[in-house]
């Protein structure tokens, strides 16, 4: 005998339930929740005993990489040592230690939630706990740089099993938050920062290093 999803769902509830009141091992508002949501991926997640075999979509895949480049590079930095820590924010132009600021509220509504569902309901990535995750800016093209140049580098750790990110390869991948249109190419064929464009940082602001120029601002979701 085989059951769908939501017929194994309903047994196993109705078994639950039929259980005393502190004895009941299920979530149900969680569930409820999972099933109104359209997350039939994350009751996978909580309940793995179940089987419940949901593929996990691929926003969720792309949200638990950018987790997971985060809290490497926000727990690497932090074993830093303080002259290191300080080459990092001149060279990588950061103000401050990094940090995940998450996902725009108005345009990134879907990664926000599920950002949000797996730190806060699910207890992944248990040094995120509490955020709020709404960057209020569009962030999902600068993650992207980012893993672009964070994956290459993950991949040669796994290999060699030094899983630790040193200063100068925080620095490679914090540079990627420099958006494209405030760089510019060196005679050495990488790139600086285009002075007559970049602002530094105002107030610890981050949009003014992360954000397209003026000009196409509005074209790309920014305000």
């Amino acid at each position: 005998m085989t059951f769908t999803t939501a017929e194994k769902l309903q047994f196993v509830m109705l078994c639950d339930l039929a259980k005393p009141t502190e004895d009941r091992e299920l979530d149900y508002d969680f569930i409820y929740s999972a099933v109104v949501n359209g997350d039939k991926w994350a009751l996978s997640w909580k309940y793995s005993g179940l089987d419940l075999k949901e593929e996990t979509p691929p926003d969720v895949a792309l949200v638990c990489d950018i987790l997971d480049m985060w809290d490497r590079l926000e727990r690497d930095f932090a074993a830093l040592s303080k002259i290191e820590k300080a080459r990092v924010e001149a060279e990588a132009h950061s103000s401050g230690a990094p940090r995940f600021w998450g996902f725009d509220g108005n345009n990134e509504t879907q990664l926000l939630h599920i950002a949000r569902l797996l730190v806060n309901d699910l207890d992944r990535w248990a040094g995120f706990k509490g955020r709020d995750f709404n960057s209020h800016f569009p962030s999902i093209d600068i993650h992207t740089r980012l893993l672009a140049a964070w994956r290459p580098i993950w991949e040669g750790k796994s290999e060699s099993g030094n899983y630790h990110f040193s200063a100068d390869e925080i620095i490679a991948i914090l540079r990627e938050r420099i958006h494209p249109e405030h760089r510019e190419r060196t005679t050495e064929g990488g790139w600086t920062v285009n002075p007559d464009k970049f602002k530094e940082y105002a107030g610890g602001a981050v949009r003014s290093i992360v954000a397209p120029t003026p000009e196409t601002k509005a074209a790309s979701g920014w305000s």
